[in-house]
């Protein structure tokens, strides 16, 4: 998730919220964000996509192929299956 963060440039609440569909190949498209537990628009309401560089690519692949193929499958979930928590950053009280 880190290198999400940092090579693609999305805030944590955006990553929190990408999901299998967002991923478009040699992009991200960062549509969505998290708050508190629910989808909501990025906080400039824009989309934005985020080149990935080719060694994040292969860990992505790599990530993604232990997750389910649904175009609505988060890349990154709490410890319950749900999205990560603005606040908890996957502690307790990650959702769902």
């Amino acid at each position: 998730m880190f290198r999400v963060l940092r090579l693609c440039g999305a805030r944590p609440n955006e990553a929190f919220a990408l999901r299998r569909n967002d991923d478009m190949g040699a992009v991200l498209r960062i549509d969505e964000s998290n708050d508190r537990g629910k989808f909501a628009n990025t906080k400039n309401k824009k989309t934005r996509y985020a080149p990935i560089p080719a060694s994040l690519r292969i860990e992505l692949n790599e990530w993604l192929s232990a997750r389910s193929d649904s175009p609505d499958t988060l890349f990154f979930t709490g410890p319950r299956g749900g999205m990560i928590s603005h606040d908890g950053w996957g502690r307790e009280r990650a959702y769902g």
